[in-house]
């Protein structure tokens, strides 16, 4: 089971006001199956949060440098407007990379493009003692 601590997950929010986007990303040490089943997770996790979300689509790819990510995105409604999200997972050698990012729908059309290549470049750096990156959350499988 996925669990989030809401004042760590506060501190991995990156708002740019200027823009009027939103940036989350976190990593998590996963021990659960295979890309595709976890990216149902989520989206069934996203749905039954809010069963009027609209999906648009869903994929797996595989970057340049090996690594597999897999991407959904969805409408949303807020209070005032109407919000376009954009996640991603990656599978990482020691855990999973979760990412989205969110716009009003209006700004959908001047934000997508870039945040899907954002994502292409995603690539793990080693850190010089071998040692895990540090800000993992812990997860139970349930």
């Amino acid at each position: 089971m996925l669990e989030f601590n809401k004042e760590q997950l506060l501190e991995k929010l990156k708002s740019m006001k200027r823009f009027n986007i939103d940036f989350l990303f976190d990593c998590l040490e996963i021990k659960q199956e295979g890309l595709a089943s976890r990216l149902k997770i989520y989206k069934s996790v996203v749905q039954k949060m809010n069963p009027s979300n609209v999906f648009f689509s869903e994929r797996i790819i595989e970057l340049d440098n090996g690594l597999n990510v897999a991407c959904y995105d969805y409408l949303s409604s807020a209070l005032d407007d109407d919000v376009y999200n954009l996640c991603f997972i990656a599978d990482l050698p020691y855990g999973e990379l979760f990412g989205c990012f969110n716009c009003s729908f209006d700004a959908q059309i001047k934000w997508e493009a870039l945040v899907r290549q954002m994502i292409k470049t995603i690539e793990v750096l080693p850190l010089s003692d071998g040692s895990k990156p540090q800000g993992f959350a812990h997860t139970e499988e349930s």
